[in-house]
């Protein structure tokens, strides 16, 4: 963490608004980074994989990105394994061995009351709709 021990004291200045300086924060306001990307590639060079889809279908999901760059399709289940310690699907080496990802991925995230959660869903709804006009798709995140 950045400026305390808990999520809500990084993410919430004292008086209880959103602190728009903390990384986490900033980096999620996807508009923002993306309208920077935009004035340099066009939006047919991007592909947008959502994260929770990408988790329950990670196949699927990666097949889409094959496709989407042109190359052959090699990814198959066989080629996953859940890990159950982590909660979540691991490459398989061809060792035989698992490759996960960081051990900050895939974590529990922290519980927020719902005066916290509404606070930052109402930060971040602007943010959201000018990002999924850019690309004329909705996202439930």
């Amino acid at each position: 963490m950045l400026k305390g021990d808990t999520f809500e004291t990084n993410v919430f200045n004292k008086d209880g608004t959103v602190n728009q300086g903390c990384p986490f924060i900033h980096q999620s306001c996807y508009n923002k980074q993306l309208k920077l990307w935009l004035q340099y590639f066009d939006k047919d060079q991007f592909l947008i994989v959502d994260g929770d889809r990408f988790k329950e279908d990670q196949v699927s999901v990666l097949n889409e990105v094959e496709s989407f760059l042109g190359v052959e399709h090699e990814i198959s289940k066989d080629k996953f394994v859940y890990n159950e310690e982590r909660g979540l699907s691991c490459v398989k080496t061809p060792t035989g061995e698992q490759a996960c990802l960081s051990e900050g991925k895939g974590r529990a995230h922290p519980a927020l009351n719902d005066n916290d959660y509404t606070k930052l869903k109402k930060y971040f709804q602007p943010h959201n709709e000018e990002f999924f006009k850019l690309f004329g798709k909705r996202y439930t995140w």
